[in-house]
C-alpha cells in the first residue's frame, strides 16, 4: 500500500525518518507519470524544480528548522496537492 500523502501521515513519516521531502517528491512524480496524459493537469512544475525545492527544505531542516514550523514553497505544496 503506498504512503498516504495527507499531512498527518507525512508529518509522522518525516518525524520518524521514514520519509524525506525528496522521497515524497519522487513518489508524487511517479504517481503523476503513471497516470499518463489524462488531461487532469492545467500545468505541471518540472520534476527537477520540485527536487531542488525538496533539497532546499532538507537544508533548512539540517540547519535546525523543524518541518512543522516551516512553510514549504508553492512548488512543493503543488506537488502534494497533485497526489
Amino acid at each position: 500500500m503506498p504512503l498516504s500523502l495527507d499531512f498527518h501521515t507525512l508529518r509522522c513519516a518525516y518525524s520518524s525518518g521514514e520519509a524525506t521531502p525528496a522521497a515524497i517528491v519522487r513518489e508524487v512524480i511517479s504517481r503523476v507519470e503513471r497516470r499518463g496524459d489524462d488531461a487532469v493537469w492545467i500545468s505541471r512544475i518540472p520534476g527537477k524544480k520540485l527536487l531542488d525545492e525538496a533539497a532546499a527544505l532538507k537544508m533548512i531542516t539540517m540547519q535546525g528548522g523543524v518541518f512543522g514550523a516551516i512553510t514549504p514553497s508553492s512548488a512543493l505544496l503543488a506537488a502534494f496537492d497533485a497526489a
